[in-house]
C-alpha cells in the first residue's frame, strides 16, 4: 500500500511539474500550435456578435493571462533545448501554423473573427479592447522567450523568464 502512495505522489508531482514530458521540437511545436488554437476558438466565443466593449474586456484578460501561463509552461520544457533543436522548433511550428489556417475550418474562422472583432472596435474608439484582441495574434511569444524578452520585457520580467 505504501509503494502504490509514493508513485501516485510521484506521478502526480510529475505531471504538476512537467517533469517528464516529452520535449523535442516536433512535440513542443505541435503543443505551442494546439495552444495558439485553443486560444483563437476562446476568443472567438467571447467576442461572436460584438458583445459590449466592458463586459468582454474582463474575459478577454481572464483568457489572455490563462493561455500566457500555458505557454510559458510550454516555453520552459523548450528553454531546455539546444540552440539547434529551438530553431527546429520554429520551423516546425511554422509548418503547424500554416497547416492551421489552410486545414482548420474551426481555427481559420476564429482567426478571421478575431481580426474582424479588433477592427470593429477600433473602429467604435475602443483602441484599448482593440489592441487587447489583436495581441492574441502574437501570443505565441510566451512560449518563445527569445522573443517575449525582446518584445515584452515587462511580461517576461513579470513571468520570471527575463534571464
Amino acid at each position: 500500500m505504501k509503494k502504490l502512495q509514493i508513485t501516485g505522489f510521484l506521478l502526480v508531482f510529475a505531471v504538476v511539474t512537467g517533469c517528464g514530458q516529452s520535449a523535442n521540437p516536433e512535440s513542443l511545436a505541435k503543443k505551442i500550435g494546439s495552444l495558439y488554437r485553443e486560444s483563437m476558438v476562446k476568443l472567438a466565443e467571447i467576442v461572436k456578435g460584438q458583445p459590449d466593449a466592458e463586459k468582454v474586456e474582463v474575459k478577454i484578460k481572464k483568457l489572455k493571462e490563462e493561455m500566457i501561463q500555458k505557454f510559458v509552461k510550454v516555453g520552459k520544457l523548450r528553454e531546455k533545448l539546444s540552440k539547434e533543436d529551438k530553431k527546429k522548433t520554429n520551423w516546425k511550428l511554422w509548418s503547424v501554423n500554416s497547416k492551421l489556417r489552410k486545414e482548420d475550418t474551426e481555427f481559420d474562422a476564429s482567426w478571421k473573427l478575431m481580426n474582424k472583432s479588433q477592427q470593429l472596435y477600433r473602429e467604435d474608439g475602443n483602441y484599448k479592447l482593440s489592441r487587447l484582441i489583436s495581441s492574441f495574434n502574437i501570443i505565441q511569444q510566451y512560449a518563445q522567450f527569445e522573443l517575449l524578452r525582446r518584445q515584452v520585457s515587462k511580461d517576461a520580467k513579470r513571468l520570471g523568464v527575463d534571464k
